[in-house]
């Protein structure tokens, strides 16, 4: 399913909406067999589990799509505050299209450790970082070296 052409996903997605808008209509219309067997028809197929699963891709793949057009489409750019001797980025940055999105790789790490000790000095240091006034460098996105950067953000750009 990665494979779907840029508008694919959407476009299934909004098959989906227009079939339960369908069903939700025929649930108003006078009492009648036909639209009363049309409507449970509709229901059941939106709600099979292979369905639900199926249009949960589907929107992943619709997000990291819209994602990748954005990136694609220019305004983008991306930089961090500093390093950790490990390399990690105590505070990163990225712009698309006027929307800033901080994150804290190195916050991020020290949760997936289970060392939540480390994660609240983490994100005290970085809150008075912040609070103090950070400043950090851009440079524009570029789709296909950046892909790997682009692909661990969470899509909410």
């Amino acid at each position: 399913m990665d494979d779907l052409c840029p508008d694919d996903a959407s476009v299934h997605q909004e098959s989906l909406r227009l079939l339960a808008e369908a069903a939700e209509y025929l649930g108003r219309l006078p009492p009648n067999a036909l639209t009363r067997d049309m409507k449970v028809k509709i229901e059941a197929h939106l709600t099979r589990p292979g369905a639900l699963v199926h249009r949960n891709r589907l929107e992943t793949v619709a997000k990291d799509q819209e994602w990748c057009a954005r990136v694609a489409a220019g305004n983008a750019f991306t930089g961090f505050s500093r390093l950790t001797p490990i390399g990690l980025p105590v505070v990163q940055c990225l712009v698309i299209r006027g929307a800033v999105n901080l994150r804290s790789p190195v916050h991020d790490e020290a949760i997936k450790r289970g060392d939540l000790e480390r994660a609240d000095r983490f994100a005290t240091e970085i809150g008075r970082e912040v609070a103090g006034g950070l400043r950090i460098e851009l440079r524009e996105v570029h789709e296909v070296l950046d892909k790997g950067m682009l692909q661990s953000w969470p899509r909410a750009a």
